[in-house]
Formats: C-alpha cells, sequence, structure tokens
C-alpha cells in the first residue's frame, strides 16, 4: 500500500486519494460557530482591524464553498449541535440576530491563522467543547 499519494488533513473534511476526493466517514460530526465568512486572507485581516474586541484572537478555518476557498472566523467548537445552538445563541444577543452561524464538519477543520488574543498571545486552535 502507497501512502505518499494521500493529499490533504486525516482530520479534515476531505481527503484526496490520487485525483479522486472522496468523503472520510467514521469521524465526528464537530460544531463550529462562525461570526463571518471570508473570500480571501486580505479579507480576514480587514475583519480582525474592525471587529469588536470580544471577537479578537478568534480561529480562521479554511473550508470549500461552490468549488472555491473561503476563510471562515469561529468563536467556539462543540460536539453536539445543542452546544452549538446555545453558544450561536449567546453570541447573536451580544451582536444581533443572524451575526453567528453553525458549520458542521467531519472531524476538525483545517485551522488556517490564528490571530493575537487581546491580551497579546497568540490564539489556539479551537477544540470541542
Amino acid at each position: 500500500v502507497r501512502i505518499d499519494n494521500v493529499v490533504g488533513y486525516v482530520n479534515s473534511k476531505y481527503v484526496k486519494l490520487s485525483s479522486t476526493p472522496v468523503k472520510i466517514s467514521g469521524l465526528p460530526t464537530v460544531y463550529y460557530v462562525v461570526v463571518s465568512t471570508c473570500n480571501s486572507m486580505a479579507e480576514v485581516k480587514q475583519f480582525f482591524y474592525s471587529c469588536p474586541d470580544a471577537l479578537d484572537g478568534s480561529p480562521v478555518y479554511k473550508d470549500i464553498e461552490g468549488g472555491k476557498e473561503v476563510y471562515k472566523i469561529c468563536t467556539s467548537c462543540h460536539a453536539t449541535l445543542s452546544g452549538a445552538k446555545e453558544a450561536c445563541n449567546f453570541t447573536n444577543k451580544l451582536f444581533g440576530d443572524g451575526f453567528a452561524k453553525i458549520w458542521s464538519t467531519q472531524g476538525l477543520a483545517d485551522c488556517v491563522y490564528l490571530p493575537m488574543t487581546p491580551a497579546e498571545e497568540m490564539a489556539i486552535p479551537l477544540t470541542p467543547q
């Protein structure tokens, strides 16, 4: 068995075997609370320049939507949909209805950017609560 033709992250949504992407089965569903979806890292950086202080330090995850890469800024990660809904509702109470949305993945998503927190420390990737 050759494993050098496997591309991607085993703990992310898809793994590419040769040229055929296949969905990984058996990984648990993880639910993220998303406060912004950006089309580029430049948009991500612009979000952090203008976002409320409470969102500084939120990790950024890569996803594919409509065949293109997007970047999702997430405030929390949950092992259950009910936990994600509770966190999403709390975030929407703080920032307005529809501000936060829930995104589900099979296994952990691919964290691509960790900004500085308000305490001037490096953020850490989210783990399911």
